[in-house]
């Protein structure tokens, strides 16, 4: 049985999407407090708060998937959304310089990075959908 939009249009959905949003801050908070966390010299607490974050993300995913966030056309999706982590990765990344000019290096280092997994996420994403189409 496909879980793929199982819970749309029940009386469940309104608790599906509530869960998944719910989720996804979750995820978003875990690794803010991992990186508190690394900054406070608390390696081994970063990691685990990460593993955390990675589970409510997990979690996350399988609500929205439970209410059809997603489709099953899963290559037509993911090439469109190859080009907008590409795109996103460009604005993060005009973003960070904007940062810097603020004083705020060490900031403006960890959103370009940022910036550079979004152009990474894009282009892995155009392999995948070559080795797969």
């Amino acid at each position: 049985m496909s879980l793929i939009g199982l819970t749309k249009g029940t009386d469940l959905e309104q608790k599906i999407d509530e869960m998944w949003k719910g989720e996804a801050m979750a995820a978003a908070a875990y690794h803010a407090f991992a990186i508190v966390a690394e900054e406070k010299g608390l390696s081994q607490l970063s990691n685990e708060l990460k593993k955390i974050a990675a589970d409510e993300a997990r979690h996350g995913g399988l609500y929205a998937a439970l209410n059809g966030h997603t489709n099953l056309n899963l290559l037509e999706t993911l090439s469109a959304m190859s080009n907008s982590e590409i795109s996103a990765g460009e604005q993060i990344k005009e973003l960070s310089k904007v940062i810097a000019t603020l004083g705020f290096e060490d900031a403006a280092q960890a959103v370009k990075a940022a910036a550079e997994d979004e152009s990474k996420h894009g282009k892995k994403l155009k392999e995948l959908i070559e080795k797969y189409l």
